[in-house]
């Protein structure tokens, strides 16, 4: 699997973290360290090249997470085991190509798969960013990402705008 690295073209970018998309009493002092959540879609990718415009703006460090919910494709059956391997493959590469990027641009960044069989996703977010010290969680997510959003929102209140 092969992901194309994001662009830095303004026109293309519909995920965009501007001051307004922030709360109110965000600074970027708060942003020293941002949690980017990869999952390998095109809101992902953006999101990544949004947390590398604003981490190279404010010096700030990025750790890429990636989550594969293995209790999705796994069957009380053992089947599904082949699937995982391959989704967690397919996400070492997403974090690689994800640190090349962010290291081309200069930006220092820290790299963290995870399996889980019990957790959400936002669950696991909300907590690497909270025991990091994340001062912000950008993620864009496939599918209904506002239901991933509210999910992410409602386990921290670090400042998670989608």
């Amino acid at each position: 699997m092969r992901v194309k690295a994001p662009r830095r073209d303004a026109k293309r970018l519909s995920f965009q973290l501007t001051r307004s998309a922030l709360p109110h009493n965000w600074t970027s002092a708060m942003n020293s360290r941002i949690l980017v959540s990869l999952d390998s879609s095109a809101a992902s990718l953006r999101g990544l090249d949004e947390a590398i415009g604003l981490a190279a703006r404010d010096g700030s460090a990025l750790r890429l997470v990636h989550v594969v919910n293995a209790s999705r494709y796994h069957g009380g059956d053992g089947g599904g085991t082949d699937l995982i391997a391959w989704m967690q493959e397919a996400g070492e590469q997403v974090l690689q190509q994800g640190r090349e990027c962010a290291q081309a641009a200069g930006i220092a960044a820290g790299t963290l798969p995870f399996t889980t069989r019990m957790a959400h996703v936002a669950d696991i977010d909300a907590e690497q960013a909270g025991a990091w010290g994340a001062g912000l969680i950008v993620a864009g997510a496939q599918g209904n990402c506002r239901d991933f959003g509210r999910a992410l929102q409602s386990r921290t209140s670090i400042p998670a705008p989608l």
